[in-house]
């Protein structure tokens, strides 16, 4: 009991009280910087749009909702939603967590490409349609209407999707699977680890709080980044930042998995100081 009593005192004595001049430390501003920008590549993911608007998705892709019905093809997102959780708790302790947010972040960004794609062929079979029937151009490059002439006609053929109408729900699928295995689970984790525990609580609660910004920025934007750039050309925008994550996760972050606190603060700290060459 008695060394029970003195190792609690003596870790007491040793905890350190976090101080503003702090964060001027090489230690603790750059991967205070690096868990910031986590926290808005997290969000860069789309996860929200995804989420929310997964009708909406379903309904520009299928207009006529002839392959599936949008509502059925979200609750198939939701069921692969809980099936990508699911692995990805077998996987956790298996891989590296480092690897994982690489894995998520190239797998993102390649289904919101591959949507972006699908619904670009969409719009090209719209305006072929348009042409055929001599609609106006203002109203055929209205990619954003599900109430045109274009989806109420029976006579524009599916010329460039007729045989890939399941692509949408694949790459949806395939989406939710790789946030799940490195963003959706991984993030809080890497941004806690990479912290120094002196100022691990105030600079997670900042950090973190950059979600709150970031989630309602692409949250609110998404209705009229539709209407400015096309459906297509948004999820092309969120594909690019997701490579942008990419590369950052590749260049700063680091290995935690299996790493103590002054392994990671020595990566930092190795990091800003780089070994000057002797002089000769």
């Amino acid at each position: 009991m008695n060394n029970i009593k003195v190792a609690a005192d003596k870790s007491k004595a040793n905890k350190r009280t976090w101080k503003p001049k702090d964060f001027l430390e090489k230690g603790v501003w750059k991967p205070f910087l690096i868990a910031i920008a986590l926290m808005y590549f997290f969000q860069f993911t789309a996860i929200n749009i995804v989420l929310m608007f997964t009708p909406d998705i379903f309904k520009m892709s299928d207009p006529q909702s002839k392959f599936i019905d949008e509502f059925l093809a979200t609750i198939l997102v939701g069921i692969a939603l809980l099936v990508s959780n699911i692995i990805t708790l077998l996987l956790a302790d298996k891989m590296r967590r480092r690897l994982m947010l690489i894995f998520s972040a190239f797998g993102i960004s390649v289904s919101l490409f591959g949507i972006g794609a699908f619904l670009h062929l969409i719009s090209l079979e719209k305006l072929a349609c348009c042409t055929s029937v001599n609609i106006t151009i203002q109203n055929c490059t209205d990619e954003s209407s599900t109430r045109s002439v274009f989806f109420n006609s029976e006579d524009c053929p599916k010329i460039h999707t007729e045989n890939i109408q399941w692509l949408p729900l694949l790459m949806l699928m395939l989406y939710i699977f790789f946030f799940n295995l490195g963003y959706g689970a991984l993030i809080w984790i890497t941004v806690v680890e990479i912290l120094p525990q002196h100022v691990r609580t105030v600079a997670t609660s900042f950090a973190v709080s950059q979600t709150c910004i970031s989630s309602f920025l692409v949250s609110y934007t998404y209705i009229d980044l539709k209407s400015l750039i096309t459906p297509r050309g948004v999820f092309w925008l969120y594909g690019i930042l997701n490579v942008l994550g990419l590369l950052f996760i590749l260049i700063f972050v680091p290995e935690t998995k299996g790493k103590t606190e002054a392994e990671i603060q020595q990566y930092f700290n190795k990091v800003s100081n780089p070994k000057r060459p002797g002089k000769g």
